[in-house]
C-alpha cells in the first residue's frame, strides 16, 4: 500500500510539473495549512489556471482535499470563468468511491462559485476523463443519506462484515479477530453474504451451529436452493471436525460428475503448452506485461520485456513461435491461470495494433482449456470442484502454501483412480507438474 500511494504521490507531482511547465498559474495550497480553505477561496476569486489541494467544504461536514481545480471559461458568480474539479488516479477504471469524491467536491465548489460545475474530471496516466455532475447527484445523495443515518446508529449495532476492502484494509487484523472470536459464518468456505443472512433467519449465527445441523438440513431458504445450503452446511462440518481435532486435515471425494473437476481436461497432447504471464498495471502510462513464460516439451522459455518496444516484440514473438505449433499439432492446447491471459493478450493486440488476424486463432485455443491452472497447485484447481476439504477458502492463490504438490497429486490420484480417462489425464498434469518445479 505504501508503494502504491508513493506512485499515486509521484503521478500527483508530476502532472502538476507538467501544467507548470505549459505556463498556467497556479495556486499551491498546503495540505494542514490552517488557513487552507481561506487561500482556496482566494484563489478562486483571482481566477488562476488550476488551485493544487484545494481545501473545499466545511469542517465536521463534508469536505476534502480536491487534487485540482481547473479553470474553464464558463460564468458564474465569479465573473467570465468558473472551476471543474479534476482528481488523479494511477487506476485505469474509475471507481464508484471515486465518483462519489469528486462530486462531493463539485457540490462544495457550487458553494463557493454559485454554480454547479457542469463536468468532473478523472486524470489517469493515460488520459483525462470527463463525468457530467448531474448523471450521479441523485446517486451521491443517496449514498450522502445512507451514510449519515448509519452515523447515527449506536455503535452496538455496527459490526465488522467482511468485505472486498478487507485485503487490504489497515484495521483487517481487529475486524478478523472479532469474527474469529464470533465463530463468524464467513469462515465457510464458499459462503456469501446473502447466504449467511438467509441461514441467521434460521437462528443459525455460526460456523459450529451450522456445522452440527443435522444432515439433510430440514430448512428451505426463502431465497437460493436449498441444494447449495446443504453443500455449505456439508462443507462447515468438515471444516468444523478438523478444527477439534487440532486442524487435523480432512477432505470428502464427491461423485464423478460429467462436466467437473478433472473432466474438463482435454486428451493431453505431447506438445500442450504451459503458459503464464507477469505483468505490473503501474508502470507507466499503461501497465506492462514484462514476462511471457511457457513450458513446452520438457523446456521453459521466457521473454522479458523492461519497456514498450521490448514487450511488444516480445508479444509478436510469442505469437509467431504458438501459432506455428498450432499449425503444426491442431490437437495441442494452451493451459493458462484463469482469464488474466486472455485479457493481457487482447490489451497487447490493441495496444499495440498488432496480431489481429493471428489473434482469433490464439483466443480460440485458449479458450479450450481454461483451467485456472499453475505451477505450484497444479492439479488443486481441478479437484476443488470434485472435493469437500477443510480449508476455509476455496481460491487457488489461497490454497498454495496451505497444500504441497505432492498432496496435491496424491490426492488427483486418489480421485482418479478406478476411471481410465481421468487417470490419463492426472498423469499428464502430474508430469508437466513435476517437470516445471524442477
Amino acid at each position: 500500500m505504501l508503494a502504491l500511494r508513493e506512485k499515486e504521490e509521484q503521478f500527483e507531482a508530476g502532472f502538476l510539473a507538467q501544467l507548470q511547465e505549459q505556463g498556467k498559474s497556479i495556486a499551491i495550497i498546503q495540505p494542514g495549512d490552517s488557513l487552507a480553505f481561506e487561500k482556496t477561496k482566494t484563489a478562486i476569486q483571482e481566477g488562476l489556471d488550476v488551485i493544487y489541494q484545494a481545501r473545499l467544504g466545511k469542517e465536521n461536514e463534508w469536505g476534502g482535499w480536491a487534487d485540482f481545480l481547473i479553470r474553464v471559461e464558463e460564468p458564474s458568480h465569479l465573473g467570465s470563468y468558473s472551476y471543474q474539479v479534476m482528481d488523479t488516479k494511477l487506476a485505469t477504471e474509475t471507481k464508484a468511491a471515486t465518483i462519489i469524491q469528486i462530486s462531493l467536491y463539485s457540490e462544495a465548489l457550487e458553494e463557493l462559485q454559485g454554480k454547479m460545475p457542469e463536468l468532473m474530471w478523472v486524470k489517469t496516466p493515460q488520459e483525462e476523463i470527463s463525468y457530467r455532475v448531474s448523471d450521479y447527484s441523485a446517486y451521491v445523495r443517496l449514498v450522502k443519506r445512507r451514510f449519515l443515518e448509519a452515523l447515527a446508529k449506536s455503535e452496538s449495532e455496527t459490526y465488522p462484515e467482511p468485505v472486498a476492502h478487507c485485503d487490504i484494509c489497515t484495521w483487517w487484523e481487529v475486524c478478523n479477530q472479532k469474527r474469529r472470536a464470533d465463530d463468524h459464518l464467513g469462515f465457510v468456505a464458499g459462503m456469501g453474504s446473502s447466504q449467511i443472512k438467509e441461514v441467521k433467519t434460521h437462528t443459525i449465527s455460526t460456523l459450529e451451529t451450522f456445522a452440527q445441523l443435522p444432515s439433510p438440513i430440514s430448512f428451505s431458504p426463502k431465497k437460493g436452493a436449498k441444494q447449495t445450503f446443504q453443500k455449505l452446511r456439508d462443507q462447515a462440518n468438515i471444516q468444523w471436525r478438523s478444527r477439534e481435532d487440532k486442524y487435523r486435515p480432512i477432505y470428502e471425494l464427491l461423485e464423478l460428475q460429467p462436466e467437473k473437476g478433472f473432466f474438463k481436461l482435454p486428451e493431453p497432447h505431447n506438445n500442450d503448452i504451459y503458459l503464464d504471464l507477469e505483468g505490473d498495471p503501474l508502470v507507466e502510462p499503461g501497465g506492462l506485461e514484462y514476462m511471457i513464460g511457457w513450458y513446452y516439451q520438457g523446456e521453459y522459455h521466457a521473454l522479458w520485456a523492461k519497456n514498450e518496444s521490448e514487450e511488444k516484440q516480445a508479444f509478436e514473438s510469442f505469437m509467431a513461435q504458438i501459432l506455428k505449433i498450432k499449425l503444426e499439432h491442431p490437437q495441442m492446447h494452451i493451459y493458462h491461470y484463469a482469464p488474466y491471459e486472455v485479457s493481457a493478450f487482447k490489451r497487447l493486440m490493441s495496444k499495440y495494433a498488432t496480431c489481429e488476424d493471428q489473434m482469433d486463432g490464439l483466443l480460440g485455443l485458449l479458450a479450450t482449456v481454461f483451467l485456472m491452472f499453475l505451477v505450484l497447485a497444479a492439479a488443486v484447481e481441478v479437484i476443488l470442484e470434485s472435493m469437500r476439504g477443510m480449508l476455509e477458502r476455496v481460491g487457488l492463490k489461497w490454497v498454495r502454501g496451505k497444500i504441497s504438490l505432492e498432496e496435491a497429486l496424491n490426492l488427483a490420484n486418489e480421485f482418479a483412480s478406478g476411471n481410465a480417462v481421468l487417470s490419463v489425464k492426472v498423469q499428464a498434469i502430474k508430469s508437466a507438474a513435476q517437470q516445471i518445479s524442477k
